[in-house]
């Protein structure tokens, strides 16, 4: 190489220096588009395009990008010369990324501010009481993020109420609602984000108890956002009846060979009466056996009981002491009896119980055949 080819080289790199130096603040602040664009398009006055990206992404690496890295973006670079390592580096130190101590963030940190929570309470939904729980509140820089908006209940000892469903419990086995919801707006306001709260689902004794509503916003995966309130309620729950709850049997019948959500199975009707238990919880069981009384043991937890029983479940809370249900309906995909090839004479075990299981009252068997080809 010439001495005057080595010294426009030198010439080069140290105007190239030149241009990302008079981009930088007092503290260095991060890189434009118009910077890098500008080192790449040097490439032809003598560093080899591999020595520009080693140096652009040391820059970008210490001092970030001004601008979020797009598609189109994303193109231009490439065009530009700029390689898959420089890439990496620029979407890395974008805006919304993590920066060094030595980067003051632009973005404006996501919150939420809380205006007020209210309840109506002794609501009735889908047979069931409980109260609905209201709150108004304004989410600010969360635009397209998933959040929710949860409950858990403190009892007067301070303690988080468990759940035993988990369709109303957290990872925890706390009692907690849910409501989904992402922000449309850099500042969207939420007048009225209501979720319901089952009494039933509390498992508290009869009588008169002093409660606090924990409402929270929080990520998909658990994490708390922002607290919002400690809201002081009470919760009434009435003595049961003094006579003994129980279910009357009076008929049970079968859809065979229908499909529902594409699979091929079997509906199950029941029409019972219930008596004495007025807004309180119970199910319609049917579990499955053989005609000898071996048990169908369930591959899929949600088609099984609490000892892995193939079994099917109807929710049930009774609007009146004396309740008529005319035709309670259950489906079971035929895969889900869990049975190799071959023909087989099973039975239907119908209950009426309660959450945890126990019988209140036996209501029927019901005997039929199925073929497994």
């Amino acid at each position: 190489m010439t001495r005057p080819t080595v010294f426009l080289r030198k010439i080069f790199v140290f105007a190239l220096l030149l241009v990302f130096a008079s981009a930088a603040s007092a503290q260095e602040g991060p890189l434009s588009l118009a910077d890098i664009m500008t080192g790449l398009n040097a490439a032809s006055s003598g560093m080899t395009k591999s020595q520009l990206n080693t140096y652009i992404k040391q820059r970008v690496e210490k001092r970030g990008v001004t601008f979020t890295l797009s598609s189109v973006i994303q193109q231009e670079l490439v065009r530009a010369g700029a390689g898959p390592s420089l890439i990496a580096a620029i979407r890395a130190n974008g805006p919304t990324a993590s920066q060094t101590s030595t980067t003051k963030s632009t973005t404006k940190a996501p919150s939420i501010k809380f205006d007020k929570v209210w309840v109506e309470k002794n609501q009735t939904k889908s047979g069931r009481k409980g109260m609905i729980v209201h709150a108004k509140y304004t989410a600010y820089n969360l635009l397209n993020t998933p959040l929710q908006l949860t409950v858990r209940v403190q009892d007067a000892k301070k303690q988080m109420i468990k759940s035993a469903n988990k369709s109303f419990a957290n990872k925890s086995g706390q009692f907690a609602l849910y409501k989904n919801f992402k922000p449309g707006f850099d500042a969207a306001v939420y007048k009225d984000w209501s979720v319901f709260l089952p009494y039933g689902e509390l498992n508290l004794s009869p009588g008169t108890h002093s409660l606090k509503l924990d409402v929270d916003i929080i990520y998909p995966d658990g994490k708390i956002l922002q607290h919002l309130v400690m809201y002081p309620t009470s919760v009434v729950i009435p003595k049961p009846s003094l006579r003994p709850p129980k279910g009357i049997f009076d008929k049970m019948w079968v859809d065979y060979g229908v499909r529902q959500s594409g699979e091929l199975g079997m509906r199950v009707h029941t029409k019972i009466r219930v008596r004495n238990l007025k807004d309180q919880l119970c199910y319609l069981k049917i579990s499955f056996t053989k005609d000898n009384g071996e048990v169908l043991k369930a591959g899929n937890t949600l088609f099984a009981d609490g000892n892995g029983g193939v079994a099917l479940f109807k929710e049930l809370t009774p609007g009146y002491a004396a309740t008529v249900y005319s035709d309670l309906s259950v489906f079971l995909p035929y895969k889900e009896l869990n049975l190799p090839k071959g023909k087989y004479n099973l039975k239907m075990h119908a209950d009426l119980t309660y959450p945890d299981g126990g019988v209140i009252t036996h209501l029927n068997y019901y005997r039929f055949t199925y073929t497994k080809r």
